[in-house]
């Protein structure tokens, strides 16, 4: 690992007493090793002898009877898949599972600049302007080296290939003293966001060289499809990307301050001006999904994922592209009033409420479409009366209270506690942007090999041409957004009691949030319930949508709820010595898969309807324990000392940062469905048995295995979500600082130390069940091995 960090600042007047300047610079720049864990197919696999697994190998065009000795002959060998295959590295380890380690490079570069320059006209009437700059570059790397110098993909850090961000703000603010109760302040500001993230394979047509007709059409469709290969790591470029984000935002604001005997009241307006072009497909260059069940024996037994890539039978085949550049714009205005009243010498209060719109989104160019669920219709703006908004509604109701106090009890000991409504726009979520015909292009085909019957979809049919236009047929995959979707709404409370004991204090209380209305992309709305047969007949909306597909529904009926209790104790500064420890016990509960909403019930098909109820479990986010602790020391030595040895012994300072926190939760899936509800991989849940959790877990066998089979064939197994936790995370970072006084100037002196101990943090075991790794730990958690960095800081 290697890391640059330097910068400085500058101020200073322009005009005596009257305009002053401010500028500061910053440039960092990183190249950090990431250590990647893979599972890749072994050298006898790519020739088809799939001997070494005790999976039996069957053939799908022949009844299903196996291959003899486990080996595909060379003949049945698909010529495309044989190329793509062979980008896969060689194992490094004789195992056939997490067999591929490899250390691959991220770097990342940051120039960062502000210039603010304040005026005092007078002293009843001050203004100031600030521009602030940054630039980042960063290169991703892919889990695998290049072959022939193409770029095989996975991904170490993110989207695998080159992200560039280009940022500037825009501020000013002007504050006038009508007398010393009455202020008035004045804000504004323009944000302009330019951001681009491009796979490593960008603008090479390497689906095209490889014999692959219909994936490369552009260089938004260039490079590698998508092969999800089932218990192996994922080969080709990422999904959505390329990114191409461009904001321009400007918000004002007004506030005026008065006050009045007890009561300091504050009222004020604001509106923000959202102008957002966004570009990101889905999979512009198509997905591969392979899975074991094209191979296996029809009825779940056998099979394998990279036999049926070798025979070139994917389970699914899809692709979704943006054929547009919208550019999306919206309104949020909001006004307020607060007041903080000192009712007595006992008693605060802080009472106040808020009121705020978020307009629907709308396109510059009307380039927007949404379908009405019920009456199965295109609701494109300006078409058969739809206005701009594609038929999604205003949201009205976002009053939003608040309420605070603080009573001392008696000297020493303060009683606190508040209560806050707050509201968030929903319509922000890339599901929520109405990307549907005739402004996109999908397509999706399901092999009926992976349901048992003889393969009809080949990978070497790629995919086929795209329409130059699209006509509003409803085929493929949609993804309406709910008419009447509300704002996310969020009560947060707590109540907490603070004690001073011998120079310092404790604090115990308990914080608490519910949440209503999260964001939530049900993308099993159509899939068919589980079941025999074929999966398209079966869809809930085949009889007024015979080629239909998916149904990615974006609606508001997320819910998440966190109860915590919170203790700390502060040490204030004595003897050289200050320290703070803080411990949380707290439980999250939810029924969608992020902080924000998202994703709840797209892992596996249940019944839509039903999906809050089936869902609700540990929140992604439920960590159930945290310590930290925080200190900071000025070392005694050399204070009775004079001179040089005065300035280079005394004054050294040292602080240490510690935390401790248990693990996140993690689902267990089935590595190849078993529900047939049209999922893809990894796209139903297994039937548990037991508890699954062990004594001493290690990251060879961090949960009982034994204890989830799959469930019987066509139905929904009973294992839950989030029902497992990972490993804990925890890391120690410490400095060491003095200042050194050279006349009136000073030089400040740093070193630090990240992950002190140099402990690993693992990340969450794979609880892919049919996969070689299941219930192993791959990977580690966003916590950097131990790391020196030195500093010097010179302040004229």
């Amino acid at each position: 690992n290697d890391q640059q960090q330097f910068g400085g600042s500058l101020g200073g007047p322009i005009v005596r007493n009257r305009t002053f300047f401010f500028g500061d610079y910053e440039r960092f720049h990183q190249v950090r090793g990431v250590t990647v864990v893979s599972t890749v197919p072994t050298a006898r696999m790519r020739t088809g002898d799939f001997s070494q697994l005790s999976a039996v190998i069957y053939d799908p065009t022949a009844g299903r009877t196996p291959f003899a000795g486990n080996v595909i002959p060379a003949g049945r060998i698909d010529a495309i898949a044989q190329k793509f295959l062979n980008l896969y590295p060689l194992p490094t380890s004789g195992a056939l599972v997490n067999n591929y380690t490899a250390t691959r490079d991220r770097t990342q570069t940051a120039n960062t600049f502000d210039v603010r320059v304040d005026h005092r006209f007078t002293n009843e009437r001050i203004m100031f302007v600030r521009y602030s700059d940054n630039r980042v570059e960063t290169v991703a790397p892919g889990v695998f080296e290049e072959v022939n110098g193409i770029a095989a993909g996975g991904s170490a850090g993110g989207f695998a290939g080159a992200a560039t961000s280009k940022a500037y703000n825009v501020a000013g603010n002007y504050l006038q003293v009508f007398s010393p109760t009455l202020i008035m302040e004045l804000k504004a500001g323009l944000t302009h966001i330019d951001n681009q993230s491009v796979p490593e394979t960008y603008g090479q047509n390497i689906a095209s060289s490889f014999g692959l007709p219909g994936i490369n059409v552009d260089d938004n469709t260039s490079g590698l499809p998508n092969f999800a290969v089932a218990g192996y790591t994922t080969l080709g470029d990422a999904t959505f990307i390329p990114i191409i984000i461009k904001n321009n935002n400007w918000q004002v604001n007004a506030t005026v301050t008065n006050t009045r005997g007890n009561h300091n009241l504050k009222a004020g307006v604001a509106v923000i001006r959202r102008n957002v072009l966004l570009y990101q497909s889905n999979n512009p260059a198509g997905t591969f999904t392979f899975t074991a069940a094209p191979t296996n024996n029809g009825s779940g037994v056998g099979g394998d994922a990279v036999a049926s890539f070798l025979l070139g039978y994917p389970a699914a085949v899809s692709r979704a592209v943006l054929l547009a550049n919208p550019t999306l714009l919206s309104w949020e205005p909001g006004v307020f009033v607060q007041d903080d009243w000192r009712v007595n010498d006992k008693l605060t209060l802080n009472i106040g409420v808020r009121y705020d719109v978020f307009t629907p989104l709308t396109e510059k160019n009307g380039q927007i479409a949404n379908i009405d669920l019920d009456t199965m219709q295109f609701l494109v703006p300006g078409q058969n009366g739809v206005g701009d908004t594609a038929g999604v509604k205003t949201d009205w109701s976002n009053i939003s209270p608040r309420f605070g106090f603080a009573y001392t009890v008696k000297e020493g000991t303060v009683f606190r506690g508040g209560y806050g409504l707050s509201y968030w726009p929903t319509q922000v979520a890339s599901g929520a942007v109405l990307r549907n015909a005739p402004f996109t292009y999908t397509y999706n085909a399901t092999n009926a090999a992976a349901s048992g019957g003889v393969p009809d979809v080949f990978l070497r049919t790629g995919l086929p041409a795209m329409p130059s236009s699209v006509p509003l047929v409803l085929s493929g995959t949609i993804a309406p957004v709910q008419k009447d979707l509300r704002n996310s709404r969020i009560q947060q409370y707590n109540v907490m009691i603070e004690k001073e004991i011998w120079g310092s204090s404790v604090t115990l209380g308990y914080v608490g949030s519910r949440a209503a209305n999260l964001w939530n992309t049900m993308a099993t709305w159509n899939n068919a319930p589980p079941g025999p047969g074929a999966v398209q007949q079966r869809r809930p909306y085949y009889s007024v949508a015979p080629n239909l597909t998916g149904i990615a529904y974006f609606l508001s009926g997320g819910k998440q709820t966190y109860n915590a209790m919170q203790a700390s104790f502060a040490r204030r500064s004595r003897n050289g010595l200050t320290l703070s420890a803080n411990y949380t016990l707290a439980k999250g509960m939810s029924n969608v898969t992020q902080p924000g909403g998202g994703g709840a019930a797209q892992a596996f098909g249940v019944v839509p309807s039903r999906w809050e109820e089936l869902e609700w479990s540990a929140s992604d986010i439920d960590i159930r324990h945290r310590y930290a602790l925080s200190m900071n020391y000025e070392l005694p030595f050399g204070k009775d000392s004079n001179g040089a040895a005065r300035q280079l012994i005394a004054g050294w300072q040292v602080n240490a940062v510690a935390f401790w926190q248990s693990g996140l939760p993690f689902t267990v899936v089935n590595a190849t469905p078993r529900t047939n509800t049209g999922v893809g991989a990894n796209g139903d849940r297994p039937d548990q048995t037991c508890s699954g959790e062990l004594d001493n877990p290690t990251i060879g066998k961090w949960f009982d295995t034994s204890c989830f089979v799959g469930q019987t064939l066509n139905t929904l197994g009973n294992s839950g979500r989030n029902n497992l936790y990972g490993p804990p995370t925890r890391r120690i970072d410490m400095s060491v600082f003095k200042d050194f006084f050279l006349g009136a100037n000073k030089l400040q002196f740093r070193a630090e130390v990240y992950n002190l101990t140099n402990t690993a943090s693992f990340g969450v075991p794979n609880g892919s069940l049919g996969n070689a790794a299941f219930g192993t730990i791959t990977t580690t958690a966003n916590n950097p091995p131990r790391q020196f960095q030195f500093a010097a800081k010179f302040l004229f």
